[in-house]
């Protein structure tokens, strides 16, 4: 009888273990598990399956709800959404994939009977969540200060360090956690501020002490040709930090501070442009000869400087050569048989009698800048940066000239007799004139009004370019009072017809308006290829009062 009731038992056993087997199977298949708990919000297996609408009504709702955050009396409301704070419903959605993966229902099937709770995901961007709580509550923070080193007395001393003060972003967080999941009613949330300490202390200085002495204390030098330029013991000083890698103090260089220095102190020096050689055409025989030698440019290469420098110091050498690029000039006695200079392209002239001595001599002196000039092609010429320096040291003397509303004396009056020479000449080529402006009122000696261009350092400049293939040359004449430019280059099949100037307005209260036109025109075909026209406005003279007059 015992026998036969140990096998009833067993199979009792048995017959329970099935049953609950088959339970299993079924619950597993029917998806009936209670699933996962996300928050305050139930997510069953085919919820997590298909997606839920729930987080996505509790993700909108709470993206835009209002918070208050509050630290020692001061506020400010903000929303999640301006907090950087992103609900993320596919990763929470994944979390409780995962959490319901994990769990074996065949090893524990009372699994199927027990909720999961994990917490609603979310991500934040950093540095909108850092710009809000210091934008809000400024006075509150306070940035770490590193040691540092400093001279007094002459002598090399270390400043201390001083801890700062930042909020708890880990304790903000706690409580944003709760707030999405739903566990958090009160959306005032108090900020607490913890201390954040300095990155390098005194007691890393003083490891680097001597190091950093003998580095300030040694003479260093930037060289150039015959120029040199001793850098300070406070600019070196300066020049240097201290960082922690892998935990030790070292020291680093501030390299665009360095660079800084070699472009603000060094190059203004160091720095030329190139010179063309000054060439003249004779007409007569088509030769080409050079009248003013040109010269190299200087350019100080900066970031090749500075690696230099930091390699010196590596090496212990209390002077740094600059590296310094030398740009050719485009005009020099090598290259003069490659420059293709054949024909007269334009000319123009005017007449300056009459004025005194002072204007005559500037008129000469800016003229002669001019002469010589080679403008390649594609190359904008610059009136204002051909002229080079108005003083008395290059040549000039004071005249009048239109400045503020008034006459004034100044170096250079009357250059504008030679740039309203250079635009009529121009006007009579099919070269593309990028900058003119006229007087400021009508000026007799330059004729019937509108064919004139006024420039002044930096501006207003008269400029053109050479939209021909090969090189023109700029060349001046002076015949008594009479001044001539004239423009040579390479054949290129155009010609220009200049129409006007033309009064298109004169008004009572003394303006005038005028116009003066350029067409250009195909010589073999004789289609016109090109318009423009230039437009003037004079005001009355008497609007300009004379300072000082000339005689």
């Amino acid at each position: 009888m015992k026998h036969g009731r140990s096998f009833i038992y067993i199979l009792g056993g048995v017959g329970v273990a099935g049953a609950l087997v088959v339970l299993v199977g079924f619950v597993v298949s029917q998806r009936l598990s209670l699933g996962v708990k996300a928050g305050e919000i139930t997510l069953s297996d085919a919820e997590i399956k298909k997606g839920t609408k729930a987080l996505q009504k509790h993700k909108a709702r709470l993206e835009e709800q209002t918070l208050t955050l509050t630290h020692q009396g001061t506020s400010t409301d903000v929303t999640l959404s301006e907090l950087g704070v992103t609900i993320e419903v596919q990763k929470t959605l994944e979390k409780a994939k995962k959490v319901r993966t994990a769990q074996s229902y065949w090893q524990n099937p009372l699994a199927l009977f027990q909720e999961e709770n994990i917490d609603i995901q979310y991500s934040t961007k950093d540095s909108k969540l850092r710009k809000t709580l210091t934008e809000a509550f400024q006075g509150a923070l306070q940035r770490p200060r590193n040691a540092s080193y400093s001279f007094e007395t002459g002598e090399l001393s270390i400043s201390s360090a001083q801890a700062g003060r930042t909020f708890d972003i880990n304790a903000l967080h706690t409580d944003l956690q709760k707030l999405i999941n739903g566990t958090r009613e009160d959306t005032t949330l108090s900020l607490s501020l913890r201390k954040s300490s300095p990155d390098v202390t005194e007691n890393d200085l003083q490891q680097l002490q001597s190091k950093v002495a003998a580095y300030v204390d040694s003479k260093h030098v930037f060289g150039y040709a015959d120029k040199s330029w001793t850098v300070p013991r406070q600019k070196l000083l300066s020049w240097l930090t201290v960082e922690k890698q892998q935990g030790k103090p070292q020291v680093v260089f501030h390299r665009e501070r360095i660079r800084s220095y070699l472009k603000d102190t060094i190059a203004e020096d160091v720095n030329r442009s190139p010179r063309n050689a000054n060439i003249y055409f004779n007409p007569q025989t088509e030769e080409l000869k050079i009248t003013r030698q040109g010269w190299e440019g200087r350019t100080l290469h900066a970031a090749q400087s500075l690696t230099q420098f930091l390699a010196d110091l590596r090496t212990g050498e209390s002077q740094t050569d600059l590296v310094v690029n030398r740009p050719k000039p485009d005009v020099y006695r090598k290259n003069l048989d490659n420059i293709d200079i054949s024909t007269k392209l334009g000319s123009g002239s005017t007449t300056f009698g009459g004025s005194s001595a002072s204007r005559i001599n500037n008129i000469k002196v800016s003229a002669q800048e001019m002469s010589g000039s080679l403008v390649m092609p594609g190359e904008e010429f610059s009136f204002v940066g051909t002229l080079g320096p108005v003083a008395a040291s290059t040549g000039y003397e004071p005249e009048i000239v239109i400045k503020n509303g008034q006459n004034v004396p100044e170096y250079g009056g009357g250059i504008c007799q030679v740039s309203t020479t250079m635009f009529r000449t121009v006007m009579n080529t099919s070269l593309e004139i990028t900058a003119r402006q006229n007087h400021s009122y009508i000026i007799p000696i330059y004729g019937k009004p509108g064919f004139d261009a006024t420039i002044y350092h930096p501006r207003p400049d008269f400029a053109f370019k050479n939209t021909t293939d090969n090189p023109i040359l700029i060349q001046h004449q002076l015949q008594g009072t009479r001044l001539t430019f004239n423009i040579y280059g390479s054949p290129n099949n155009k010609r220009a017809e200049v129409k006007g100037p033309y009064t298109l307005q004169k008004n009572e209260d003394g303006t005038t308006k005028t116009v003066v036109h350029r067409n250009v025109y195909n010589t073999q075909t004789g289609n016109r290829l090109d318009r423009d026209s230039f437009y003037s406005y004079y005001e009355p003279r008497n609007n300009f009062e004379t300072v000082t007059s000339y005689e």
